[in-house]
């Protein structure tokens, strides 16, 4: 069993909200169950996960019930022709918004959780989903499965069969191949519209979506430097001292940079880009050059990281104390998280101390755990000393 807190950021009027949650996996028989144990802006929230394994080629579907305050159930299946090696989470809206529209989220996954899902330039994935209204009768059958009830698989069986005859298979995938040809069509009425990162990969690649048209009016701050690199060759270097901003590091923005001219921040980015390819000595190179430039924060981290890498563990201290000395006042919670361990690796407990004093309130305490578990670590490992080594932390480029 786990239990946790949950805090959300401020909300528009600055109120934080925040609640326990505590869940319990019991693998015997593939079931969870999760409850709010402090439930903060919930009435309640109990939840519960059943797995099963299901023959080859049985259709996917889900079905949500709802008791209204009169007690007469209802509810809704869902039905989907489901994207090859992908599982889809749904978060499914409380009410419909301010424009009446009931809004479903869904995000493709990998290992029951949503994350990076890989697509491959040129592949795509599409399914189609319906939802079919399932009455009391069927619902009331019971639709989970506690293993020792012939209920839910009769409910299962039930559903499915009511689904089969409103929606066969073949019209589904039929539909689904109908609205393809409709996919690169301008749409009448945008619902949505995409981020300027879309606008930037667009505009690098020359690409007309029509049907998924990407307004170059969303670029915001963080994507115009790239824009700019695309039309101009040149990677704009903005104002000293001011933070890089989000890397970019697929082979045709590596590709830009490494044809633009030199610069601390062209170099930096080019580094960045040349790390997340696995070319660890150029991009140590590339942060050397723009080091030279300017002796920036993120710059002295990134080449800390690479000392850590090859094993300079007491120059990637010295690094990563001068990057905390540069590093703006929001970022140093950050960084502090890397630089502690580094320094407690070779014995620069005063200079821990120091940057611990810097730190505000809650930071400051995840510092000091983190300096608690080091010195537990170190005195279990006392007895069978296997030489000094710093963690490894990891570049995390935007896309």
């Amino acid at each position: 069993k786990t239990t946790f807190r949950l805090t959300m950021h401020p909300d528009e009027n600055g109120k934080v909200w925040s609640w326990v949650s505590e869940r319990e996996p019991l693998p015997e028989t593939r079931t969870v169950t999760a409850r709010r144990v402090e439930t903060g802006p919930f009435d309640f929230m109990e939840i519960f996960w059943s797995y099963h394994e299901v023959p080859g080629g049985t259709r996917p579907w889900l079905a949500v019930a709802g008791c209204r305050g009169d007690a007469e159930a209802g509810g809704l299946a869902l039905l989907c022709t489901d994207p090859p090696d992908a599982r889809r989470i749904l978060t499914w809206p409380a009410a419909p918004g301010p424009d009446g529209r009931l809004e479903l989220r869904v995000a493709l996954a990998r290992g029951g959780r949503p994350e990076p899902f890989p697509l491959d330039g040129g592949a795509e994935l599409s399914w189609l989903e319906a939802y079919v209204p399932l009455g009391a009768g069927l619902l009331g059958m019971g639709l989970t499965d506690d293993g020792a009830s012939e209920a839910g698989p009769r409910a299962r069986a039930a559903v499915a069969g009511v689904l089969d005859e409103v929606l066969p298979p073949a019209r589904a995938e039929a539909a689904r191949r109908a609205w393809l040809r409709l996919a690169d069509e301008a749409p009448v009425e945008p619902l949505a519209t995409g981020s300027g990162w879309g606008v930037l990969e667009a505009l690098c690649g020359g690409f007309h979506l029509p049907g998924t048209p990407f307004d170059a009016s969303v670029l915001a701050e963080p994507q115009r430097p790239w824009a700019e690199l695309v039309r101009t060759g040149r990677f704009p270097e903005g104002a000293a001292g001011a933070p890089p901003g989000p890397s970019l590091v697929a082979p045709h923005w590596r590709d830009l940079l490494e044809t633009a001219p030199p610069g601390p921040l062209t170099e930096y980015h080019l580094g960045v880009a040349q790390w997340h390819a696995g070319d660890r000595a150029q991009a140590v190179r590339s942060w050397e050059r723009s080091l030279r430039e300017a002796e920036t924060g993120w710059v002295l981290r990134a080449l800390a990281v690479g000392d850590i890498e090859f094993g300079h563990s007491h120059r990637a201290a010295d690094r990563y104390l001068a990057a905390v000395r540069r590093a703006p006042e929001a970022l140093l919670p950050a960084l502090a998280r890397e630089a502690v361990p580094a320094l407690l690796a070779v014995g620069r407990d005063g200079d821990v101390a120091g940057i611990v004093a810097e730190l505000p309130p809650g930071a400051r305490e995840e510092a000091e755990l983190s300096i608690a578990r080091y010195a537990a670590e170190r005195q279990e490992a006392a007895a069978q000393p296997i030489g000094e080594s710093a963690p490894r932390p990891a570049l995390a480029p935007q896309q």
